[in-house]
């Protein structure tokens, strides 16, 4: 009987081959895997060695095969931008030549240049361009290239792109013989529909990779490692909790694992959930404290973590140990900050705390120069009345102080809830979605239209972060946010549907004060979960005051609160509503008022949508 990966490869073609080169471009070719295995002195030797062959020769594909893996060197040994300032102008000097086998490799290079320098869009722009290149739709380097991009968008989280193109890269790489290259998209494909919330096909596909992986002669020894533990995970993501421990077990067997920093304490963290979940709760904290001392040990209990924190946190609170999850869970969500939060973001946020704290000190120092002078001058005239004065004062200072650290955790907690709303509000797939709309105006020479849209987008991002640093903003500006976001996703579906504010024109939008970014995730939410699948879709926004509070109301025509949680339901939670419970109990707590918030599903009483409406107290500026 055929196995799998037999019926796979039912057909077995070969890919195209390049036109035949000098030996010296061969010998070359070669060198490249000195790079790969990381053999920096042997290649850097071997590289110096071959430069007067290649001189003499003095073919100009050779030359740049030469330079080529001068730059892949420093790419391999994480020095991108040097490898960057390389890479250029070959890439440049190819599309001179008309050199289409180098000009697809340097804009591919180039592309993984700037994605582990961490910025995916111009990756995904060269990766792209390098796709558009190849003449040869199914070469080695197409499948390369398509797995960058589509594993790219796995990366960002766009899960659904980045099925789409696996699954078409997997039907067009079995008509070859490419074990490996099919072995690498079942792996990742698996990932994204667990991350998906799909565990049933990620487990299906999991058992694919490892069979792809076994029946390869190239996996290596520690591949197989891997491939059984993607499948571990995945037995455990389905409540096959036995199976995943005969699973890991065998896996920590390996000695050899322990040259990888990350994958034997992870795994032993996998552990601890099945047993914990199995209610095996001495054998779940014996790997608890195996993994812990693993990961002290190799200093990665801050660098790596990230992946286990959920787990970390779900076990402290199944043992009553609230303390220890809720640090889990913050140290989860400072990560989910970290990965998706911009750079000039996070920047910004550490020089204002930065400031905040300089200036709190600032303060503490010229309240002690004062008393200091005080003291000293009443030292002079009663040593007794003196004493007491300082007993006094040192009460004081610490009534001021302990005053102070409770205001400090208060304005703590609030600017914790505002980079929880900053990241919600910052969603990189919205910003990387509109930015490719805009570029693809450029490229359509729409050049008015793209200046338009783009002068919102940048209107947008500003207003988003002033707000953010502020408590209160004018419900115009409130207004205006949302209308800028709503203008930005209807040139992003085609003006698919339709958005009304409906504002009561008693209302002075100048005078009202409210919280900043209150009413734009539901607007955002009604968008991307209620309508985006429905034709004619709608949006109304209803501003009203009544009886002394300001009434927000946000109604859509779309499938509904409980069919849109079970079509997006994810591993990953939505965090935006959330963070605005959190955020109008903190303002109810301030203001000593009710506050209220209601979601409503309009199909259980048989109308289209989900409505929203929050109740809440208003400021004036009057």
């Amino acid at each position: 009987m055929l196995s799998a990966v037999d019926l796979l490869f039912a057909e077995k073609k070969s890919y195209p081959k390049y036109k035949d080169h000098t030996p010296l471009f061969k010998e070359l070719q070669k060198l490249r895997s000195y790079c790969i295995k990381l053999d920096s002195d042997s290649c850097l030797f071997k590289l110096n060695a071959l430069k007067p062959a290649v001189e003499a020769e003095n073919i100009p594909t050779t030359t740049l095969m030469w330079e080529a893996v001068e730059a892949e060197y420093y790419f391999h040994m994480d020095e991108f931008q040097k490898s960057l300032d390389l890479l250029f102008p070959l890439y440049e000097k190819a599309k001179e030549q008309d050199d289409n086998f180098h000009i697809i490799r340097f804009a591919m290079y180039i592309g993984d240049c700037y994605r582990y320098m961490d910025n995916q869009y111009l990756a995904l722009k060269y990766y792209n361009e390098s796709m558009e290149q190849q003449q040869e739709p199914y070469s080695k380097i197409y499948f390369m290239v398509g797995d960058r991009i589509a594993s790219l968008y796995l990366y960002i989280a766009e899960y659904e792109p980045s099925i789409e193109l696996y699954e078409r890269l997997m039907e067009e790489v079995k008509d070859y013989d490419d074990t490996m290259s099919l072995r690498n998209m079942t792996n990742n494909l698996s990932r994204a529909y667990s991350l998906k919330g799909d565990y049933e096909k990620g487990l299906e596909l999991a058992l694919l990779t490892k069979e792809l992986t076994y029946s390869s002669s190239k996996a290596r020894p520690m591949l197989k490692r891997f491939s059984d533990l993607l499948l571990a995970v995945s037995y455990r993501e389905n409540k096959r909790y036995q199976e995943a421990i005969d699973l890991l077990e065998v896996i920590l067997s390996d000695k050899k694992l322990n040259a990888y920093t990350e994958t034997p304490y992870f795994a032993y963290f996998q552990l601890m959930d099945c047993y914990q979940q199995l209610g095996q709760k001495e054998k779940a904290k014996k790997y608890y404290k195996i993994g812990r001392e693993y990961a002290d040990a190799r200093e990665a209990a801050g660098k790596g973590l990230e992946n286990s924190y959920e787990l970390l946190c779900d076990y402290h609170k199944s043992n009553g140990n609230y303390k220890a999850a809720l640090d889990a869970h913050k140290k989860y969500l400072e990560y989910q900050l970290e990965l998706e939060t911009g750079e000039k973001v996070r920047q910004t946020l550490m020089l204002r705390n930065e400031f905040e704290v300089k200036l709190k000190q600032s303060e503490i120092n010229e309240l002690a120069q004062k008393n200091k002078a005080n003291d000293l001058s009443i030292r002079q005239r009663n040593i007794l009345i003196s004493s007491l004065i300082c007993l006094f004062l040192l009460a004081s200072l610490i009534m001021y102080l302990i005053f102070k650290q409770r205001n400090l955790r208060v304005d703590t907690e609030h600017q914790l809830l505002e980079q929880k709303l900053l990241r919600s509000q910052m969603n990189p797939h919205f910003i990387f979605n509109t930015v490719s709309v805009i570029q693809s105006l450029i490229l359509a020479n729409e050049n008015k239209r793209a200046a338009k849209y783009l002068t919102k987008f940048s209107r947008l991002m500003r207003v988003i972060l002033e707000n953010s640093a502020e408590k209160f903003v004018s419900l115009r500006s409130e207004l205006d946010a949302i209308e800028d976001y709503v203008d930005l996703q209807l040139i992003r579906f085609n003006e698919a549907f339709e958005f009304e504010l409906q504002l009561d024109p008693s209302i002075d939008t100048e005078d009202i004060l409210v919280p900043p970014m209150l009413i734009q995730p539901f607007v955002e939410n009604a968008i991307e979960h209620g309508i985006r699948k429905v034709q004619n879709g709608k949006v109304v926004v209803r501003i009203f005051e009544q009886e002394g509070y300001l009434y927000c109301e946000v109604d859509d025509n779309g499938i509904g609160l409980h069919a849109s949680q079970s079509l997006h339901m994810t591993k990953k939670k939505s965090l935006s509503t959330q963070i605005t419970k959190e955020r109008l109990s903190h303002f109810g707590r301030e203001t000593g008022l009710p506050v209220q918030l209601e979601i409503n599903d309009n199909q259980l009483r048989g109308e289209a949508g989900t409505s929203v409406s929050i109740r809440l107290p208003y400021k004036s500026t009057v």
